[in-house]
């Protein structure tokens, strides 16, 4: 049982990530993206698809979905308390706005939200470098990846939006076929009564 869990479990083995890819493709047709840069399998499946729940306080309700800028699965109560507002996080709380150019967020109601964690943690790392080059260096760093990691988490919102309208329109579509086959049963049904009259 431990070899079989050490062998299903290690992020790092290539035979453990081509595992989860195969039972990915065959099983789940909806989650077809690899994952993001970063993230394993495994990690990516449980993201998506094997645990449904907000992974901070567990929630299961509506509000719950991927926030993928952040790679989190969340309610709306735990995102609100782990995202800050950039008015709040530049005047409130002093956090360099060129370190926020660098860091993904998500937009709502036109203004930007930031991960809190991220935010420290970037602004801890930017403030333990020495030289300004290394300051520079860093931020066009973290800017490139802010960029990638901004455009990934589009294609996959977007991807999710597509799902969910193709879902939508199926079932559209589905229940306008029934309407018409109960109007034509109907017609049909007069035309035959016509007849015996």
């Amino acid at each position: 049982c431990n070899l079989l869990r050490g062998l299903l479990c290690s992020p790092s083995s290539q035979t453990t990530q081509a595992i989860w890819r195969a039972s990915r493709h065959l099983f789940m047709p909806r989650l077809q993206m690899a994952p993001p840069d970063g993230m394993d399998e495994k990690s990516y499946i449980e993201l998506n698809m094997l645990e449904r729940g907000c992974q901070f306080c567990g929630y299961s309700g509506d509000t719950v979905k991927v926030i993928w800028a952040f790679r989190v699965r969340t309610c709306k109560i735990c995102l609100d308390g782990r995202t800050a507002r950039y008015l709040e996080l530049v005047t409130k709380e002093n956090i360099p706005e060129i370190i926020l150019t660098s860091l993904p967020y998500i937009g709502y109601y036109a203004e930007r939200f930031y991960w809190r964690d991220s935010v420290i943690s970037a602004t801890q790392e930017y403030d333990k470098l020495a030289s300004e080059e290394d300051q520079h260096s860093w931020l066009v760093m973290k800017k490139l990846e802010n960029v990638h990691r901004m455009s990934d988490a589009t294609v996959r919102e977007d991807a999710i939006l597509e799902q969910e309208w193709n879902k939508n329109w199926r079932f559209i579509h589905n229940r306008m076929e029934n309407v018409l086959r109960k109007l034509q049963d109907q017609l049909n049904l007069l035309q035959d009564l016509s007849e015996f009259t």
